[in-house]
């Protein structure tokens, strides 16, 4: 109980609860305290004690301490209520800083979205003009696959028939080969004929050259025997 409600109820004056308060003091010591407010408060000890000694005061007094029970109750839960809503206010200060938080990250994910919704819508034209590129792309190479085949059909007939005059060439080269090689031969052959032949004839032209040079000499043997035996039988020269 204050010290105001106290002095109200009891019809005394603050300076005699006062100068009481100082007369008790040691039996007083623990049953008066402050509250946050600075204001004096007295628990039923010091309100038996501070109070007046009448009879008539007895239901009030039992009165005023139930009142002070009742007070210090709602002062408790009033304590529990204070300290709840100070909890609840710093949950909802947290709350407040999450939605926050969330509220900008919201807010950078929808910029996120709209950016990959631009980039999406983007992709989506380049995509389109790939098709469109491709299926020209596609005719092209169709075309050219067509020229292509209709090439390579014709060089592989081509390659068939220089292949088909490839093997008669070679064929052909053979059997010229073989040829060359016989008349080679052929040439060998009466080129060693015609060394023997040579040889043959210039030990021809040297017997023929040594039968001349016997036969000069013969027919000046038999030119001198005449010319001597004309000598002897007409007695000149003869030629």
């Amino acid at each position: 109980m204050r010290i105001s409600e106290f002095c109200k109820t009891f019809q005394i004056s603050h300076q005699a609860v006062y100068a009481k308060i100082k007369k008790y003091a040691d039996e007083l010591e623990g049953h008066i305290s402050k509250d946050k407010g600075n204001v004096t408060d007295l628990d039923p000890f010091a309100v038996n004690l501070l109070k007046p000694k009448k009879a008539s005061y007895k239901a009030l007094d039992e009165r005023n301490y139930y009142l002070f029970k009742k007070n210090k109750e709602i002062v408790l839960e009033n304590e529990s209520l204070r300290a709840e809503r100070e909890e609840l206010a710093s949950k909802k200060s947290d709350y407040e800083a999450v939605i926050e938080y969330l509220k900008k990250e919201n807010k950078e994910y929808a910029d996120s979205v709209a950016l990959l919704t631009q980039e999406c819508e983007r992709y989506k034209k380049e995509c389109a003009d790939a098709k469109a590129l491709y299926k020209v792309m596609e005719s092209e190479f169709d075309k050219e696959k067509a020229k292509f085949d209709a090439e390579k059909a014709n060089f592989l007939a081509e390659k068939k028939a220089i292949a088909s005059q490839h093997e008669a060439l070679q064929s052909n080269v053979t059997n010229q080969f073989y040829r060359l090689q016989e008349r080679d031969e052929q040439i060998a052959e009466l080129t060693a004929t015609i060394a023997k032949r040579d040889n043959e004839i210039e030990r021809l032209k040297n017997e023929i050259a040594e039968l001349k040079t016997q036969l000069l000499e013969s027919e000046k043997s038999n030119t001198s025997k005449q010319n001597n035996i004309f000598k002897n039988i007409f007695g000149q020269d003869k030629k």
